[in-house]
């Protein structure tokens, strides 16, 4: 991949703080983002599997200006972080909805990928990087960062019996 390199910050209390970087290649219609951590305090094998995590946006060959990629949420299960992809916007946290346009699989390329048939979408204008990278901080930390949360917040709420 060739091109410019943007990043963003991501930072608070829950998910310490974070580099959001997008690889962004126009030419070829693509543009990468993966997320650093750089709160050593929060590293773990978890945060480690979130690093290697990324999201791909794909120039839209039905609408040249739009990128998008499959909203995949990412999940833990036995120490190991999966991504689901969604089928329906009840699935999804509001600030998705809020922040993308969203359609199906099938409305945004030609291209046949069956187990993304049904799947949703989020698409943005091809200058929108901001929201690009605000993805990833949406689908992949705060989903798993909140899980943990509640976790410890149950665990205290037991010990404390």
């Amino acid at each position: 991949m060739e091109g410019d390199i943007a990043t963003f910050r991501c930072q608070s209390s829950e998910l310490g703080e974070w580099h959001v970087r997008a690889f962004i290649d126009l030419s070829h219609g693509k543009v990468a983002i993966f997320g650093h951590l750089l709160s050593p305090y929060l590293v773990d094998s978890v945060t480690l599997q979130l690093e290697r995590k990324s999201i791909v946006y794909t120039r839209s060959d039905m609408a040249p200006t739009e990128y998008y990629h499959p909203i995949g949420m990412a999940y833990v299960s036995g120490g190991v972080v999966h991504i689901r992809r969604i089928s329906s916007i009840q699935e999804l946290p509001p600030q998705i909805g809020d922040n993308f346009q969203l359609r199906r699989y099938e409305e945004v390329t030609t291209k046949r990928a069956r187990p993304l048939k049904g799947k949703l979408v989020a698409v943005v204008e091809e200058d929108s990087v901001d929201n690009m990278a605000l993805s990833f901080q949406l689908e992949k930390l705060e989903p798993v960062f909140s899980m943990r949360r509640r976790e410890r917040d149950a665990f205290d709420k037991w010990r404390s019996c």
